[in-house]
């Protein structure tokens, strides 16, 4: 009995210090989720936007925009002179006529 005992705690300790390991890696913030076009996404990263359960969830639409930022880079776009134009015409669209 005594040595049965002794057999299952130390099944019991192994498995802990298994699932203990297999926890300190997964919470590795500098561990590298995936790659776009040689920029590192990791997983610290994945964690600042999403919640856990929703992580993967997510990725697919995490890595498209990494996609797109890099292409907006590459062909040197400034969106902020439309952006100025587009808030001149909503602001003139929005004046009232003057009353005669």
């Amino acid at each position: 009995m005594k040595r049965l005992f002794i057999y299952s705690f130390l099944t019991c300790m192994l498995f802990i210090v298994g699932c203990n390991e297999a926890l300190i890696s997964y919470n590795d913030d500098t561990e590298i989720a995936v790659i776009v076009r040689g920029e590192e996404i990791t997983v610290g990263d994945l964690w600042f936007l999403y919640s856990d359960d929703r992580l993967i969830d997510y990725l697919d639409g995490t890595i498209k925009a990494k996609l797109a930022e890099q292409e907006v880079r590459e062909l040197y776009m400034d969106v902020s002179q439309e952006l100025q134009e587009i808030k001149n015409m909503k602001r003139e669209s929005s004046v009232y006529p003057s009353e005669f």
